[in-house]
């Protein structure tokens, strides 16, 4: 029994196809319908009825109904109806939209397009290259393809390819808006689920033509709910055969004819295509995200890497401000300051005449000396040079103005000189009043025109034996000297 109900009342809620039962009722009422076994014992019986379990009395009672199962499947079918259509209506005006937005959808068409471009030119030379088209499987093998120890993929870069030249198409499912829906709706049982409408219909259509009196409450109650249903039905057929014809339509197009594969059947291929490209669609937009992630990041690392190497160059510039700090104060007023000091002394010294020149006869070289004053000071101050220069005449140096101030008169092409400068040393004491500076320059000169025999200056501080060519490859040797002493000050 039924809670709150009696059996003569459920009879009468039968009869009468009253809305008081829940389809949860009407279940249960439909699957404890007396079996004919089951009818004919309790018939048998002859015996107080009122000793009868429940079910048997419920049995004998329900038994009073003709055809008591095709009015509880009538009226199941009548609450179940409304929810069942719609949504079968809901699943077609889905997939009929999906439909239309893949057909006219341009982005769609180009993307593919810029898919078989790069297609073609991987395979370019081979057999399967300057392909007109390509089944949507291929789709699946974008996602597949990487790169070499990478997780970048093939359609990672379709997809750069799309954002540098058609950016217009981006969103991809911009245009796609109800391809998300269409690859959830079941296509294949849908057939079924209207089939089967269709049917109970037909069976509650039976129902109504039956003449018994007895049955009439029932009829005149069913009535109008079954003129409807039939109309909706008919309506519901006509939508999904426009929808089936729309969709082999749009399958034809992307190379999918249901008519070529009749082993399977339009609707599984249609519920396979809008799967296969929701999840091509779906990937497409993650691999955009992907992306942009990247370029991000890059932007973020390169914006580090800015703010480093200026941090670097700060510190690099503090610090050789401060060296050379130390450096200009660590000099001494004897030496100038630094190396260069000792070359101004060095120069001031050749162009008064200051100077002494020798020759070793064993090595050819040729020996410089100067003397330099300094004002007297109470501290003693070393200072080592050593460096060398190599000169090889060019013709820019010999093209180098004769009247230029320390520039050389003439040089040799094809002349090489080097220049070696060894304990240059500048001392001062307060034992001395006017201190002495001595360097001393040992000069290699190969030159066809160089003498063997020592040489002294005269008395103004010209050389008595050294050739123009000699003087002119000193003065170039000491000028790049001086050049490069001042370059490494600089620095």
């Amino acid at each position: 029994q039924l809670k709150g109900m009696t059996n003569m009342m459920i009879r009468d809620t039968i009869i009468r196809a009253e809305s008081k039962l829940s389809i949860e009722n009407l279940e249960i009422l439909g699957k404890y319908l007396p079996q004919p076994d089951e009818i004919i014992a309790i018939k048998a019986y002859t015996g107080d009825v009122e000793l009868l379990g429940a079910a048997e009395k419920y049995f004998l009672v329900i038994d009073t109904l003709p055809r008591v199962g095709a009015k509880l499947s009538g009226m199941m079918l009548r609450t179940q109806f409304t929810p069942r259509a719609e949504k079968i209506r809901s699943n077609i005006a889905i997939i009929k939209n999906a439909v239309t937005d893949i057909i006219n959808s341009k982005s769609l068409m180009k993307v593919l397009e810029v898919v078989l471009a790069v297609g073609n030119y991987l395979n370019a030379g081979t057999k399967i290259g300057a392909a007109y088209g390509f089944k949507l499987d291929a789709l699946k093998k974008l996602s597949d393809t990487r790169a070499t120890g990478k997780r970048i993929t093939l359609l990672h870069y379709i997809v750069q390819i799309v954002e540098k030249l058609f950016p217009s198409l981006l969103p991809l499912s911009g245009s796609l808006s109800s391809l998300s829906d269409a690859a959830a709706v079941p296509l294949q049982p849908m057939p079924t689920d209207l089939s089967l409408l269709q049917k109970e219909a037909g069976d509650l259509d039976k129902e109504m033509n039956m003449t018994d009196p007895e049955s009439q409450p029932f009829r005149d109650a069913m009535g109008p709910f079954l003129a409807s249903a039939k109309m909706d039905i008919e309506i519901l057929n006509t939508e999904y055969k426009e929808m089936m014809d729309q969709m082999v339509h749009m399958l034809i197009q992307f190379g999918d004819d249901p008519k070529k594969n009749e082993e399977v059947k339009p609707e599984k291929i249609g519920e396979d295509f809008f799967k296969l490209l929701h999840a091509f669609v779906s990937g497409f937009e993650k691999a955009q995200a992907d992306n942009q992630k990247d370029r991000e990041t890059a932007a973020k690392l390169a914006a580090k890497a800015v703010k480093a190497s200026q941090s670097s160059t700060t510190t690099t510039k503090s610090t050789t401000s401060s060296s050379k700090g130390k450096s200009g104060g660590s000099g001494g007023d004897a030496s100038g300051g630094s190396g260069g000091g000792v070359l101004d002394n060095l120069f001031s010294s050749i162009r008064s005449g200051n100077f002494r020149l020798k020759r070793n006869e064993s090595t050819s070289d040729i020996q410089l000396e100067t003397t330099t004053t300094a004002p007297a000071t109470t501290s003693t101050t070393t200072t080592t040079t050593t460096a060398t220069a190599s000169l090889v005449a060019s013709p820019l140096l010999a093209a180098t103005p004769p009247n230029t101030p320390n520039a050389p008169h003439h040089t040799t092409p094809g002349s090489t000189s080097t220049f070696s400068s060894s304990s240059s040393k500048i001392e001062s004491s307060s034992s001395s009043p006017i201190p002495t500076s001595t360097t001393n320059i040992t000069i290699t000169a190969s030159s066809s025109s160089s003498n063997t025999n020592d040489a002294s200056s005269s008395s103004d501080g010209a050389p008595s034996d050294l050739t123009q060519q000699e003087l002119d490859t000193l003065a170039t040797i000491l000028d790049g000297l001086r050049l490069q002493t001042s370059h490494e000050d600089d620095e």
